[in-house]
């Protein structure tokens, strides 16, 4: 059964990744992967907590969150030791641009409750993008999505506790 799962998880990204090489789609996916990259957050979440003076908890919170997040990702890439489809060095397993991007939806979506179907839609946007550019097999995505969903889903439960 996982292995059957694995080959049709690498025959999904061989099909997703066969459909890149147009310069307009890799620019595309390309600049909605980097909506998810790490420092971006780390600048961009301080300075939307400076300026915003009604709801800085959960500012707080989406910069705590997003440690855990690239913690549990990381130890769970070097626990798991899967290797990303185009390299025989660096590891895949789970996506922490989907984990950050659906972590990020899911705390963001409370405050914006209006557009939470963009902050997913670009979530899974980000998700795709990483399996179409070559970094990502589609398990590797989909758990980091769940990973950072749950992430959220216990910051948003535990806020109070957490930010107080």
């Amino acid at each position: 059964m996982l292995e059957e799962l694995i080959a049709f998880d690498k025959s999904l990204f061989l099909y997703i990744y066969s459909l890149s090489g147009s310069t307009l789609p890799d620019f595309f996916f390309s600049a909605v992967s980097h909506l998810a990259d790490f420092w971006l957050w780390l600048i961009v979440v301080p300075i939307v907590y400076y300026y915003d003076g009604k709801e800085k908890k959960y500012f707080k919170l989406l910069l705590l969150g997003l440690i855990v997040s690239e913690i549990l990702t990381g130890f769970l890439k070097i626990s798991i030791g899967r290797l990303r489809p185009l390299s025989e060095i660096a590891t895949s397993f789970p996506s922490g641009h989907s984990s950050r991007a659906f972590f990020a939806a899911s705390i963001l979506s409370v405050q914006m409750k209006n557009r939470a179907w963009i902050l997913y839609s670009l979530a899974a946007l980000v998700g795709v993008s990483r399996i179409y550019l070559g970094y990502h097999y589609p398990l590797d995505v989909i758990f980091g999505a769940l990973l950072g969903y749950g992430i959220g889903w216990l910051a948003l439960k535990y806020k109070d506790k957490l930010i107080s």
